[in-house]
């Protein structure tokens, strides 16, 4: 017997990428998946929903993703030229400069950095895919460990109280020809 109600949690890191999946469902009469997770995920939530749904086939089912750098990843810089020469023009026609060659960096720098970004490397597809997919077998290995546990305490007090009944139906059995005798003896007095 498994209880409809657990959770799983599950946390992996693969190239400074840290994958935290935790997965909670409650009873439903049928399968009831909500899925929510960053952006950079929805090309492999497919994946998830089907690992889910191979395990699990009724319950309100709800799933959070989260995504963290970790560690330092590699860095790429992208500098939007357009908006440093937009900037170095503006400081020649405002009379700063003669020509947008002689303005330095730092005098661009003190307008804006807008025109210089740091990203991080871009994670290849086959790397998520397989983060994420080993996250969520993890999580939903633990969300049903704790189905079964809570299950067999279900069972358990299941049988406890059929036992409590079968032992009240017992004492009722054992005293129900006194019973009848006393409420017949009750009638005849009134």
């Amino acid at each position: 017997m498994n209880s409809m109600t657990g959770f799983g949690r599950a946390t992996q890191i693969v190239d400074g990428l840290q994958c935290i999946i935790e997965i909670k469902s409650v009873n439903s009469r049928f399968l009831d998946l909500n899925i929510r997770s960053p952006k950079q995920v929805n090309s492999v939530e497919h994946s998830i929903r089907k690992c889910i749904q191979k395990t699990i086939h009724r319950g309100k089912v709800d799933v959070f993703v989260t995504l963290q750098d970790v560690a330092d990843r590699e860095k790429q810089f992208i500098i939007n030229s357009s908006l440093k020469h937009q900037i170095q023009d503006l400081l020649v026609s405002e009379g700063f400069y003669r020509e947008p060659q002689e303005v330095p960096l730092s005098a661009v720098m003190a307008i804006s950095n807008d025109w210089v970004q740091i990203q991080d490397s871009e994670v290849t597809e086959d790397v998520l895919q397989s983060l994420v997919t080993d996250t969520t077998t993890n999580a939903l290995n633990a969300l049903v460990s704790m189905r079964q546990s809570e299950g067999i305490h279900i069972q358990q007090d299941l049988l406890h109280r059929l036992s409590q009944m079968t032992n009240i139906i017992e004492d009722i059995n054992s005293h129900k020809a006194d019973a009848v005798i006393a409420y017949k003896e009750n009638l005849r007095t009134k």
